[in-house]
C-alpha cells in the first residue's frame, strides 16, 4: 500500500551547473551534504517528498538558502516518484475498460481519453508498456519505460520522458533505476537522473535506505 525511506542526494553533481558561484558553492555543499528528503509513495496520491536537517537545522538565514538550493532537485525527484508510482500502483488501461485496442505487427496499440486529453500507448506481445503519449491542447508528454521481468512482473528499470507545451523549453528526464529486496518487495536502491533543465543535464544519483513498508 505504501512505502516510506529516506533519499540522499549526490550534492557534488547537483551543484555542479547552478548559478552561484565557487563561493557560494563552496559555503553550501558542506551543509546540503548534511540533509536528506523524507519520502512516502502510496497507491493514494502524489508521492510526498520533504527536506530534512540530520543534526540541529542552521539559522534561518542558511535554511533559507539550502531549501532554495535543493528546490529543483526536490522537484525533480518528486516528478521520478510520481512516473515511477504510476507504474508500480497504477494501470495501463483506464477503469472504465472504455479503451480502442488494435493489433500492429508485433505490438498493440491503445487510445483512450477525451477531446481534451488523449492518450495513446503502445504495448509489445508480453504486453510490456514501451511508449504513452498523453496530448492535450497545451502539452505533449511522451514516456518510454524499459523493463525488466522479476517473478512478481515487470519493474522500470529505465524511463524516458519528455514534456512539449507551447511558449515552454522542451523537459526531458532520462532516469535508470536499481532495485533492492526489502520485506519481500523490489524496491529503489539508487536513482540516476539526467534532467535537462537541472545541473546542465549532468546526471544525479538519488540512494534510498531507511524503508518503511505497509502492506
Amino acid at each position: 500500500k505504501e512505502f516510506r525511506c529516506e533519499v540522499r542526494v549526490d550534492w557534488d553533481a547537483a551543484l555542479a551547473s547552478m548559478k552561484t558561484d565557487a563561493a557560494g558553492r563552496a559555503e553550501l555543499l558542506p551543509l546540503l551534504r548534511q540533509t536528506h528528503f523524507e519520502v512516502a509513495v502510496s497507491a493514494m496520491g502524489a508521492p510526498q517528498v520533504s527536506l530534512h536537517f540530520d543534526g540541529a537545522p542552521p539559522n534561518d538565514e542558511a535554511a533559507a538558502r539550502i531549501r532554495t538550493a535543493s528546490a529543483g532537485v526536490q522537484r525533480t525527484l518528486a516528478g521520478v516518484l510520481q512516473e515511477l508510482s504510476s507504474f508500480l500502483f497504477g494501470s495501463p488501461l483506464p477503469p472504465d475498460a472504455d479503451y480502442h485496442l488494435e493489433a500492429q505487427g508485433d505490438r498493440f496499440r491503445i487510445t483512450f481519453g477525451s477531446d481534451e486529453v488523449r492518450i495513446v500507448e503502445t504495448m509489445n506481445k508480453d504486453h510490456a508498456l514501451e511508449e504513452m503519449i498523453v496530448a492535450t491542447q497545451k502539452s505533449t508528454v511522451s514516456v518510454r519505460p524499459q523493463f525488466k521481468r522479476g517473478e512478481k512482473g515487470f519493474l522500470p528499470v529505465v524511463i524516458d520522458s519528455s514534456v512539449a507545451a507551447a511558449g515552454t523549453d522542451k523537459v526531458e528526464l532520462h532516469v535508470e533505476i536499481a532495485y533492492q529486496t526489502h520485506d519481500g518487495f523490489e524496491l529503489p536502491q539508487t536513482v540516476k537522473v539526467s534532467d535537462n533543465q537541472l545541473a546542465g543535464g549532468t546526471p544525479i544519483q538519488f540512494s534510498f535506505s531507511n524503508y518503511q513498508v505497509t502492506r
